[in-house]
């Protein structure tokens, strides 16, 4: 009995790696299959690319809301930049007046001046957006079709964070103004536009092999 259960003992082992030695190969070709499924690199990326053209695109929405709202309800919208610059809502006795423009030229030309920006930017994101868009299926072609795209997202970024931010709001002291103060909307459109700036920007991932 127990010379009948060694060469049971060594054959079951011998067995059992000779059938493994057989499968290895399928299960190889199985475990490179399921990784490649669960990692995608090429649809990743693929993805990540339609989401950049895709941000482009919502930004050049926005702004051409935008010069068509200053368009369309231009006296409205006008007497906001009219009432930053002659600094007439901010604070009673406040030392700053000086910097105060009551020209009504002046009021025009610098609401004008907002909104040939806009435009110019919404434009540029737009025909940089659809470049993007026909460039999806390489990293290179889509790297190299940034050009128009970043430019608008950083006019855009000039609009909201050097106009509004830092003219309106810190030199003609928009903050003090409890009627119009659009600080709040700005600091908001100069982080979303920042963050696509630097989503657009990143490298792309690796093509497929």
């Amino acid at each position: 009995m127990a010379g009948a259960a060694l060469p049971c003992a060594i054959l079951g082992p011998a067995k059992t790696v000779a059938r493994r030695g057989r499968q290895g190969p399928g299960r190889r070709r199985e475990t490179r299959a399921a990784g490649r499924a669960l990692h995608l690199p090429g649809r990743q990326t693929m993805y990540t690319r339609a989401a950049k053209a895709g941000s482009v695109l919502l930004l050049a929405a926005y702004l051409s809301l935008a010069a068509f709202g200053n368009l369309t309800d231009y006296d409205s919208n006008f007497g906001f930049v009219a009432h930053v610059m002659s600094m007439d809502t901010t604070f009673e006795g406040n030392r700053g007046m000086w910097r105060a423009v009551e020209s009504p030229i002046l009021h025009h030309v610098s609401f004008v001046s907002i909104i040939v920006a806009q435009a110019a930017a919404s434009l540029m994101c737009w025909v940089g957006g659809l470049r993007l868009v026909f460039r999806l299926d390489s990293a290179e072609n889509f790297h190299r079709a940034k050009g128009a795209a970043i430019a608008g997202v950083g006019l855009s970024l000039l609009i909201w964070f050097g106009a509004f931010l830092v003219i309106a709001n810190e030199w003609f002291m928009m903050w003090q103004s409890s009627e119009w103060n659009a600080k709040p909307t700005a600091f908001h459109l100069t982080l979303l536009t920042l963050l696509v700036l630097i989503f657009l920007a990143s490298p792309e991932g690796r093509e497929d092999p």
